[in-house]
Protein backbone atom coordinates (compact mmCIF):
# COMPACT_ATOMS: atom_id res chain seq x y z
CA UNK A 1 0.00 0.00 0.00
CA UNK A 2 1.42 3.59 -0.87
CA UNK A 3 2.26 6.08 2.04
CA UNK A 4 -0.28 9.08 1.53
CA UNK A 5 1.23 12.52 1.83
CA UNK A 6 -0.67 12.78 5.37
CA UNK A 7 1.33 9.62 6.44
CA UNK A 8 4.64 10.92 5.69
CA UNK A 9 3.80 14.76 6.73
CA UNK A 10 3.02 12.68 10.23
CA UNK A 11 6.07 10.87 10.88
CA UNK A 12 8.49 13.48 9.18
CA UNK A 13 6.96 16.10 11.49
CA UNK A 14 7.48 13.80 14.55
CA UNK A 15 10.60 13.21 14.22
CA UNK A 16 11.62 16.08 13.10
CA UNK A 17 10.60 17.26 16.83
CA UNK A 18 12.72 14.87 18.39
CA UNK A 19 16.00 15.35 16.43
CA UNK A 20 15.90 19.32 17.37
CA UNK A 21 15.39 18.19 20.87
CA UNK A 22 18.26 16.33 20.72
CA UNK A 23 20.39 18.90 18.62
CA UNK A 24 19.44 20.76 21.86
CA UNK A 25 20.31 18.35 24.45
CA UNK A 26 23.95 17.82 22.55
CA UNK A 27 24.54 21.42 21.78
CA UNK A 28 27.63 21.89 23.68
CA UNK A 29 29.19 18.65 21.64
CA UNK A 30 31.93 19.34 19.02
CA UNK A 31 30.21 20.48 15.72
CA UNK A 32 29.78 18.23 13.63
CA UNK A 33 31.31 20.03 10.11
CA UNK A 34 34.72 19.68 12.13
CA UNK A 35 34.09 16.09 13.43
CA UNK A 36 35.75 13.53 10.16
CA UNK A 37 33.57 11.70 8.55
CA UNK A 38 34.65 8.27 10.46
CA UNK A 39 33.76 9.77 13.91
CA UNK A 40 30.03 9.89 12.56
CA UNK A 41 29.77 6.73 11.29
CA UNK A 42 31.15 5.80 14.21
CA UNK A 43 28.65 7.31 16.33
CA UNK A 44 26.10 6.35 13.60
CA UNK A 45 26.50 2.51 14.20
CA UNK A 46 26.42 3.66 18.71
CA UNK A 47 23.41 4.90 18.47
CA UNK A 48 21.76 2.39 16.26
CA UNK A 49 23.48 -0.14 19.47
CA UNK A 50 21.77 2.09 21.57
CA UNK A 51 18.12 1.71 19.84
CA UNK A 52 18.61 -2.07 20.07
CA UNK A 53 18.89 -2.20 23.86
CA UNK A 54 16.92 0.38 24.62
CA UNK A 55 14.09 -1.74 22.69
CA UNK A 56 14.95 -4.70 24.18
CA UNK A 57 14.67 -3.07 27.61
CA UNK A 58 11.24 -2.08 26.49
CA UNK A 59 12.01 1.42 26.65
CA UNK A 60 9.35 3.15 24.60
CA UNK A 61 10.22 6.95 24.68
CA UNK A 62 13.71 6.75 25.06
CA UNK A 63 14.15 4.37 22.29
CA UNK A 64 12.03 7.19 20.04
CA UNK A 65 14.98 9.81 21.13
CA UNK A 66 17.61 7.03 19.93
CA UNK A 67 15.63 7.16 17.15
CA UNK A 68 15.98 11.05 16.47
CA UNK A 69 19.72 10.49 17.79
CA UNK A 70 20.25 8.09 14.22
CA UNK A 71 18.67 10.15 12.16
CA UNK A 72 20.42 13.36 13.36
CA UNK A 73 23.74 11.16 12.62
CA UNK A 74 22.48 10.21 9.40
CA UNK A 75 21.87 13.99 8.78
CA UNK A 76 25.41 14.97 9.70
CA UNK A 77 27.14 12.45 7.43
CA UNK A 78 24.95 13.32 4.51
CA UNK A 79 25.93 17.47 5.47
CA UNK A 80 29.48 16.17 5.75
CA UNK A 81 29.00 14.95 2.13
CA UNK A 82 27.41 17.24 0.83
CA UNK A 83 29.89 19.65 1.83
CA UNK A 84 33.07 17.99 0.90
CA UNK A 85 31.46 17.00 -2.84
CA UNK A 86 30.71 13.25 -1.80
CA UNK A 87 33.34 13.19 0.37
CA UNK A 88 35.73 11.83 -2.10
CA UNK A 89 38.93 14.30 -0.87
CA UNK A 90 39.97 15.06 2.28
CA UNK A 91 38.14 12.61 5.15
CA UNK A 92 37.07 10.33 2.93
CA UNK A 93 40.67 9.88 1.15
CA UNK A 94 41.13 7.27 4.11
CA UNK A 95 39.18 4.67 2.56
CA UNK A 96 39.73 2.07 4.54
CA UNK A 97 38.23 3.34 7.70
CA UNK A 98 34.92 3.55 6.25
CA UNK A 99 35.54 0.30 4.59
CA UNK A 100 35.61 -1.05 8.03
CA UNK A 101 32.80 0.58 9.70
CA UNK A 102 31.16 -0.79 6.29
CA UNK A 103 31.92 -4.42 6.98
CA UNK A 104 30.84 -4.05 10.30
CA UNK A 105 27.46 -4.20 9.11
CA UNK A 106 24.99 -7.78 8.61
CA UNK A 107 26.37 -9.08 5.43
CA UNK A 108 22.86 -8.68 4.06
CA UNK A 109 22.44 -4.96 4.29
CA UNK A 110 26.45 -4.17 3.26
CA UNK A 111 26.01 -5.30 -0.15
CA UNK A 112 23.49 -3.58 -0.80
CA UNK A 113 24.97 -0.22 0.45
CA UNK A 114 28.07 -0.67 -0.90
CA UNK A 115 26.49 -0.79 -4.48
CA UNK A 116 24.25 1.81 -3.50
CA UNK A 117 27.87 4.03 -3.15
CA UNK A 118 29.64 2.95 -5.67
CA UNK A 119 26.89 3.55 -8.30
CA UNK A 120 26.00 7.16 -7.02
CA UNK A 121 29.52 7.85 -6.77
CA UNK A 122 30.81 6.76 -9.84
CA UNK A 123 27.25 8.70 -11.66
CA UNK A 124 27.64 11.66 -9.70
CA UNK A 125 23.88 10.50 -8.43
CA UNK A 126 23.07 11.96 -4.71
CA UNK A 127 19.27 11.25 -5.86
CA UNK A 128 20.11 7.84 -6.17
CA UNK A 129 21.66 7.60 -2.99
CA UNK A 130 19.07 8.93 -1.33
CA UNK A 131 16.53 6.64 -3.05
CA UNK A 132 17.95 3.41 -2.43
CA UNK A 133 19.23 4.29 1.01
CA UNK A 134 15.49 4.71 1.88
CA UNK A 135 14.53 1.60 0.37
CA UNK A 136 17.22 -0.50 2.84
CA UNK A 137 15.87 1.49 5.65
CA UNK A 138 12.62 0.54 4.86
CA UNK A 139 14.03 -3.11 4.86
CA UNK A 140 15.76 -2.63 8.20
Amino acid sequence: MPFSEEDTEEILGTLHKLQKTKFLINDYKRHWRTTPLDVLFEGLLDEVRELQISLAQGRIANSQLECADIANFAAMICDHIRNTELGLDADFANRNKLMNLINTLESRHRKEILKLLSTAIKEDKVELLLDGANKEIMCL
